[in-house]
């Protein structure tokens, strides 16, 4: 029953898309999920078109058992599992379908950078977006969103260097995921229990130690938390505070009057 449902709400997902089945890796991965859940009942109802790699007219590799999760190399003839990191492509890369359109049956394999990654136009091989890369310092590697005419900068994933923007604010740091600056040993957009501080190489990074400047924002091992938030303190109406307790004072201008209890400036739900 659970994987029935399981199955329903993946197939609605991909139904509400006009273009589920151009075959961005995203939509592989879903379709890869169907079949691990119910096989069976994946093919059974065709309520989804297999994707294009399970049909073994186009993909000799099919015919074996899970032939779904294979791909056919043509240079050696070999099969080899899907998003396989390495040989037969290079030790930077994925062996991926390459992306087909809606209704056409057909298929072929290629290498490709990983997810969150591209193609370095300056060494040619694949680096996380976002951090150093191959760059020099005060430069981070970033989407090549300029235009190219040779078909496989199309279908490749390119990088490469932009100069980091300074901010406005000198004790503000630049997020090149978003574009945006934010103000040092803050959340800022980390995920909880870190802080954006600045890196060895000068790029923004969410992180946490009990050493050098975060020392002052440690707490307890639980992580790293910005002063008079609710960070890590569980009682309600307390605030972590510059000792690195959680508290609540009068004196402070987080202070309701109405409740007696601390609050974060800027949060509407004081009760």
């Amino acid at each position: 029953m659970y994987r029935n449902k399981l199955v329903d709400y993946a197939y609605q997902k991909m139904k509400a898309s006009s273009d589920y089945l151009i075959v961005g890796r995203h939509q592989f991965r879903l379709q890869i999920t169907l079949h691990v859940l119910s096989e069976e009942r994946y093919l059974a109802e065709g309520a989804v078109a297999p994707p294009p790699w399970a049909d073994p007219k186009v993909n000799p590799c099919a015919t074996q058992p899970r032939g779904w999760q294979l791909l056919y190399w043509p240079p050696d003839g070999k099969c080899y599992k899907i998003f396989k990191m390495g040989y037969p492509c290079p030790d930077d890369m994925e062996l991926s379908p390459a992306a087909t359109k809606a209704g056409v049956r057909e298929f072929s394999a290629e290498c490709r950078c990983p997810p969150k990654s591209a193609q370095s136009t300056y060494d040619g091989r694949c680096h996380e977006l976002f951090k150093a890369g191959p760059c020099q310092r005060g430069q981070y590697f970033a989407p090549d969103s300029r235009s190219h005419t040779d078909s496989e900068s199309k279908k490749q994933h390119r990088g490469i260097c932009r100069d980091i923007p300074k901010c406005e604010n000198p004790n503000e740091i630049f997020w090149p995921q978003n574009g945006r600056c934010y103000e040092r040993l803050t959340k800022g957009p980390c995920t909880k229990g870190q802080l954006i501080t600045a890196s060895l190489d000068g790029l923004a990074v969410c992180a946490c130690n009990h050493k050098t400047d975060m020392i002052d924002y440690f707490y307890n091992g639980y992580g790293c938390f910005q002063h008079f938030t609710k960070g890590p303190c569980k009682e309600k109406g307390h605030l972590f505070l510059a000792d690195r307790s959680c508290d609540c004072s009068d004196e402070l201008p987080h202070f309701h009057d109405i409740t007696k209890q601390c609050f974060e400036i800027g949060n509407t739900n004081t009760y």
